[in-house]
């Protein structure tokens, strides 16, 4: 466990963004706290309730990675962990006190994967049980979880304390999963992986549903065993949704999105609400994903790669920006409180 003494509390500011929904106006606003260093990326967010949340990334100049915390929604943020043996990718909480964060290890290039038991007062580094890099974690309680990179899937059953690879017959970049419970979960991702599914806890995987050349899903997000979201990118850059309401037994594509590109991130607070996020904005659905409407979108400056939902009112998204010739500029946190009303 990493003593509470050695992690260094620091605030950081955010970019406040004001959108009034039906008019798709947003305000950017900077207000002047001071070191959210342009050289920070973000790349993962969690919210297990309206309060509490975190963000992991990495210090693109020092390749040391973080992980920061909120306790009021996202007004203030304190860092918890500031370690370079770790360069964060994806951070699951089931509640306000377990929670996962999986990367690798930056100079070693291996696996890493941390976890706390209080709310991240101490991060206690695991075995990941592969040297793959991981991309992305997911729990179905404080017991049973998975995480998953480069042709890998390594599950755990005892909270991380020992973690073992899983048999795949298909190859593939994972990028993102999700799970119902400690038996249904789902796995996608790129260079040729479909959409992966276990119904048995992950003794098996099989592929449910087959992507064409050149296509990337780069989210995935289940409601329960039977309702199950992924976005992505088709082999022309366009966004793409995929959905099922038989746990994967049938899926439809969409491409209802209008002018989305690359999707990374999409998560929904019942069968109707859902947010999608990607290279060109924020898109939201109130019909459980028939049609969609754009809340933001900037092709030039904006790449999210993540949303967290708390209900249907709170909501938050993180990615990064950039500059007129895609210059990395540092990341950015959005919030709504009101489900999308406003955002601040």
């Amino acid at each position: 466990m990493i003593p509470s003494h050695r992690r260094t509390e620091a605030l950081f500011s955010l970019v406040v963004v004001v959108l009034v929904l039906g008019f798709g106006a947003w305000y950017v606003l900077k207000p002047s706290a001071a070191n959210f260093s342009k050289t920070v990326d973000i790349s993962g967010v969690a919210f297990p309730d309206g309060s509490r949340g975190w963000v992991v990334g990495d210090n693109e100049d020092t390749d040391v990675g973080f992980i920061f915390a909120t306790t009021n929604g996202g007004g203030s943020w304190h860092q918890q962990l500031s370690t370079p043996a770790l360069d964060p990718s994806s951070v699951a909480f089931i509640n306000a006190k377990d929670g996962w964060v999986v990367g690798d290890g930056n100079y070693s290039g291996n696996a890493a994967i941390f976890a706390t038991t209080n709310g991240g007062a101490g991060w206690r580094q695991q075995d990941p049980g592969t040297k793959a890099q991981l991309a992305t974690v997911t729990f179905a309680n404080t017991e049973d979880g998975w995480a998953a990179g480069d042709e890998t899937i390594v599950a755990t059953t005892d909270g991380g304390a020992s973690w073992k690879a899983e048999h795949l017959t298909t190859t593939g970049s994972i990028d993102a999963m999700a799970c119902a419970n400690a038996r249904d979960a789902w796995a996608v991702g790129e260079n040729g992986l479909g959409i992966l599914a276990t119904t048995n806890g992950g003794t098996t995987w099989k592929e449910q549903y087959p992507l064409p050349i050149g296509w990337t899903l780069g989210g995935v997000a289940c409601l329960d065993a039977r309702d199950v979201r992924a976005v992505g990118t088709d082999e022309h850059g366009t966004g793409v949704t995929l959905a099922t309401t038989d746990g994967g037994v049938t899926w439809r594509l969409r491409y209802s999105i209008p002018h989305a590109l690359d999707l990374y991130g999409v998560a929904f607070a019942d069968p109707t609400h859902g947010w999608v996020v990607g290279d060109n904005g924020i898109y939201a659905t109130t019909d459980g994903g028939a049609t969609w409407k754009v809340q933001y979108r900037d092709s030039q400056s904006l790449s999210l790669c993540g949303v967290a939902v708390a209900g249907t009112t709170h909501g938050w998204a993180v990615g990064n920006l950039a500059d007129g010739n895609g210059n990395f500029e540092g990341s950015t946190i959005l919030t709504t409180a009101d489900g999308g009303m406003s955002w601040r």
